[in-house]
Order: structure tokens, then C-alpha cells, then sequence
């Protein structure tokens, strides 16, 4: 993972930050190639946010470039599984 750009996630990830969390993985897109989340101490996330993590994963794909989800808490593995996107973001095979 030498290309690889790691981005450590807040606590709280949704509707009421994500207009700053979209510019710091879009400023990271832009400059950068791999992007780790480092997601170990979010406790809270919502529908919003992993909305964003879809498009970015799909924005980084296009450009032959990977997002990897680095150490979900339970919370971010809870709430993608609820939400049946576990296989699109790459949490199961």
C-alpha cells in the first residue's frame, strides 16, 4: 500500500458534517491514489455518510484507484450490513 493515502474519519460521521468530511476525501481524491478511512473510532454514522463512502468508492474506481474501509468499528459494521452495502464497499466477500 505505498500509493495508498490514509484518512482518519471523526467520531461522528453524517448529516451534520458531511459537507466537511466530502471535502476532505475529495481534496485526498484529488492529490492522492488509494485512500484508507480509518475508521476505528467512529461511533456514530448514518445514511448520509455512507451515501458518500458509495460515491467515493465508485469515484476511485473510475480512476483505476481503491477505497479501503480500515478497521470498522462495530457501529460503521452494523449500520452498512443494515443497510445491505457490506458486499458493495468491500466488508464480505
Amino acid at each position: 500500500m505505498e500509493n495508498t493515502f490514509n484518512v482518519p474519519c471523526p467520531e461522528m460521521m453524517g448529516i451534520n458534517n458531511v459537507d466537511e468530511i466530502k471535502r476532505l476525501l475529495t481534496e485526498a481524491t484529488d492529490s492522492h491514489g488509494d485512500i484508507s478511512l480509518q475508521l476505528a473510532s467512529v461511533t456514530k454514522i448514518d445514511t448520509t455518510a455512507v451515501q458518500l463512502l458509495i460515491a467515493l468508492k465508485q469515484k476511485l474506481e473510475s480512476q483505476n484507484n481503491r477505497l479501503i474501509l480500515s478497521e470498522p468499528s462495530e457501529n460503521v459494521l452494523k449500520v452498512i450490513g443494515l443497510l445491505g452495502v457490506d458486499k458493495l464497499l468491500g466488508l464480505v466477500d
